[in-house]
């Protein structure tokens, strides 16, 4: 196989409901959404008032429908009427939602690229479970390879661009294959010798739709001891946080983030006077995700004596209680929270992606070798 010319890496992972972007000119973790532009009311002084306005994008997999989308979508609300593409199984990968938001984040980043026409390696993860179907695979590879156009309009500055990219190879890797390769290869890209290159490690990625267990044996492919999965992510506990009540998920996340045990997490709409405290109900939640988490991993590693350690990754790690999770069980194996889980696994591709670029393959038994799809071939 001839070796195939591309001039970048870009890194996508586009989780139940945060999408994350990685490349070498800019880092993006926006909400899984997009809302059509001919929902959105207009303003006659919108366009002179100085406030962030998500861009609109459009290509031809669903009929050049006008769709607000990025990181700026969460200014304009709405919440109840955005579209996302939450789910699994084939059905999510071949869905119309799904392949225009993937199509749209790799336009997002090559948009911050000069080149007219962008040949670009594309890194991306899937559960494990997903990741073993050829037909889930197969899926992926024919709507990701070749080319693609998106236009991106900006009604601020009233500019218009034609992004054109090229996908020449596609990189498909375990989605707890992020976490490792993040923690596996430094910023010089270089392959260290820790516990990940070393010893048997588990992997716990708690996200918005789900929660992910691996048990992985160094950095073989191959040798992955144990995955299971649920769909009982951290949105079941947001949602929860005030079952009754008409604020969307979206918000009741915003307030999380904005918000701390500290400070309090407060819901402030425009009437001063509806001041809300939502903070005996994110407590008890944090409580009740911990508590189910930390059930998890006594039922799934109970036979831990050769896994030196347990990461704990994904978007909905911070709302877990850290340190009442690892006393708890302390006794048992060592956890270790990874800084940044939210993109802990995107910047694992893009480390994954630069260092085969580096070393033109990673050093994996022959017979569990990553597996590299060139457009074309």
């Amino acid at each position: 196989m001839e070796e195939v010319q591309y001039d970048t890496t870009i890194a996508v992972d586009l989780g139940n409901k945060f999408i994350k972007i990685k490349s070498s000119k800019n880092s993006y973790c926006f909400v899984n959404a997009m809302f059509p532009r001919e929902q959105a009311g207009k303003s006659l002084l919108g366009s002179y008032i100085n406030w962030k306005k998500p861009k609109i994008f459009s290509t031809r997999l669903n009929e050049h429908k006008e769709m607000y989308f990025g990181p700026d979508l969460s200014e304009m609300g709405h919440e109840t009427e955005w579209i996302s593409s939450i789910g699994d199984g084939l059905s999510r990968y071949s869905s119309v939602e799904f392949q225009v938001m993937f199509e749209y984040a790799i336009a997002l980043a090559v948009s911050d690229f000069e080149e007219e026409d962008v040949h670009i390696q594309l890194v991306t993860g899937l559960p494990t479970l997903d990741e073993k179907n050829e037909e889930i695979k197969q899926c992926l590879v024919e709507f990701l390879s070749g080319t693609h156009e998106v236009k991106i309009q900006d009604e601020i500055s009233n500019e218009v661009f034609d992004i054109t990219y090229t996908v020449d190879s596609i990189v498909v890797v375990p989605q707890y294959y992020g976490t490792l390769s993040h923690l596996a290869i430094d910023e010089d890209l270089n392959l260290q010798e820790n516990r990940v290159t070393q010893e048997n490690v588990g992997v716990v990625d708690f996200g918005g739709g789900g929660i992910l267990i691996d048990v992985a044996h160094r950095l073989d492919l191959g040798a992955s001891g144990f995955a299971w999965q649920e769909d009982l992510g951290v949105d079941a506990f947001h949602r929860a946080v005030d079952i009754n009540s008409a604020l969307s998920v979206y918000t009741i996340e915003n307030l999380y983030i904005e918000g701390s045990e500290a400070e309090e997490y407060l819901y402030e709409p425009g009437n001063s006077k509806r001041v809300s405290d939502f903070t005996p109900a994110f407590m008890e939640q944090r409580r009740r995700a911990t508590e189910h988490v930390k059930n998890l991993y006594s039922r799934h590693f109970r036979k831990n004596e050769d896994i030196s350690v347990i990461f704990q990754t994904g978007g909905g790690a911070d709302f877990l209680l850290q340190k009442e999770l690892q006393k708890e069980l302390s006794s048992q194996i060592d956890i270790e929270f990874i800084d940044e889980p939210q993109m802990s696994n995107v910047n694992g591709y893009y480390k994954l992606g630069t260092y085969m670029q580096k070393m033109d393959s990673v050093n994996l038994p022959a017979e569990e070798e990553i597996e590299i799809v060139e457009n074309g071939d």
